[in-house]
């Protein structure tokens, strides 16, 4: 299971666009997945799949993607998760996709943070380098 510094909380509350029926709930999901997670991800997409004798369809490759990346990435989950095979007995398109769509928002801004992060060290060691250079003589001082 991952760390809580590799995890965050995700909150849902959706209407099934075919069921009509209500499903909320707190999910605990995966930030970084290691080599055997997409290992397994993979093999889970596959399995949803079956033997191919010809191309799948959108909608299977879509619906085994989503499916496969949930299987990887959601680590606590309400009961009407778990008593739904992970999502694969669901009908509704539009629950899938709010707990998929909420994993993809918490990841892109964990990655806009990351490159805040990067970029507000960078100005930083800039400025500590001129600082630097001009104690040392090496640029001269500001000019008042």
């Amino acid at each position: 299971m991952a760390s809580d510094a590799n995890s965050e909380p995700l909150s849902i509350n959706v209407i099934g666009d075919v069921s009509e029926e209500t499903f909320k709930g707190d999910f605990r999901v995966k930030i970084r997945l290691s080599h055997k997670d997409q290992l397994v991800k993979d093999q889970r997409r596959r399995e949803l799949l079956g033997p191919q004798t010809g191309p799948s369809t959108e909608r299977a490759l879509s619906t085994a993607m989503i499916l496969s990346e949930l299987y990887v990435r959601v680590l606590t989950a309400p009961k009407w998760f778990e008593e739904s095979d992970r999502g694969l007995e669901l009908v509704d398109d539009n629950v899938l996709s709010a707990i998929y769509d909420g994993i993809e928002k918490i990841l892109a801004d964990k990655e806009e943070a990351k490159k805040k992060k990067a970029e507000e060290a960078k100005v930083k060691m800039k400025a500590d380098l001129v600082a630097e250079m001009k104690a040392e003589g090496e640029l001269p001082p500001d000019e008042k």
